[in-house]
């Protein structure tokens, strides 16, 4: 198994000698990890196995290092090379902005779960089989970010904005995690607040075809 740099995280690596790596636990089994400013790696958090699904959820802090440097965005780097990836990033505070790079070359599925807060980019370089977006992904995420097919590039390291870059020829599903009640998105609340917001714009569309209209 290898290391990735965060300026080439596709394929940039250093050698190492276990084939499975997870920073700072020593497992990359179902569970919470807390992240936290590493200044002596590359990423502050690594998850990577050649076979096992990963599975974790990756809470971030409320608050910024005192050590961290305020351009500094926590990154994250999770793979898989024959196993699913589903993630979940979890926050209360956009005390910081982050990065996420997830790699699934096998073409397993690949479920993320962003922050109901998220703005800024998502990156997907090799184009998924299928890309999903939950109900509340499109409710409360997709009106603030920019899809992108172009890889990051080094000198992105200075964007400050959320990132997230998707390297997985299978298929991609983005969920919503709610920040307010600290939990994934309740699907079937979501699907209403989606069918609604639907039928309020069939409305204003119906409204704008009127000169003049009066409604009692």
């Amino acid at each position: 198994m290898t290391r990735p740099s965060t300026a080439h995280s596709s394929n940039s690596y250093e050698s190492s000698s276990s084939s499975t790596i997870c920073t700072p636990t020593s497992t990359c089994g179902p569970g919470a990890r807390k992240i936290h400013f590493n200044p002596h790696l590359d990423w502050d958090f690594i998850a990577a196995t050649d076979s096992e699904t990963v599975d974790l959820d990756l809470l971030l802090p409320h608050y910024r290092a005192k050590n961290q440097p305020h351009a500094h965005r926590l990154s994250m780097y999770v793979h898989s090379q024959h196993g699913d990836v589903k993630t979940k990033v979890c926050r209360t505070s956009r005390a910081a902005p982050f990065l996420l790079s997830v790699h699934a070359p096998s073409g397993a599925p690949v479920t993320l779960y962003l922050p109901s807060d998220f703005a800024g980019t998502i990156r997907l370089p090799e184009r998924p089989a299928k890309l999903a977006l939950s109900a509340g992904f499109t409710n409360a995420i997709q009106p603030r970010i920019r899809f992108s097919g172009a890889p990051r590039r080094e000198d992105d390291e200075a964007y400050d904005m959320d990132e997230v870059e998707i390297y997985a020829p299978g298929p991609v599903t983005l969920r919503m995690w709610d920040v307010c009640e600290g939990t994934p998105e309740r699907a079937a609340r979501e699907t209403w607040r989606k069918l609604c917001r639907a039928a309020s714009k069939r409305d204003l569309q119906r409204a704008g075809d009127w000169d003049f209209l009066l409604d009692d």
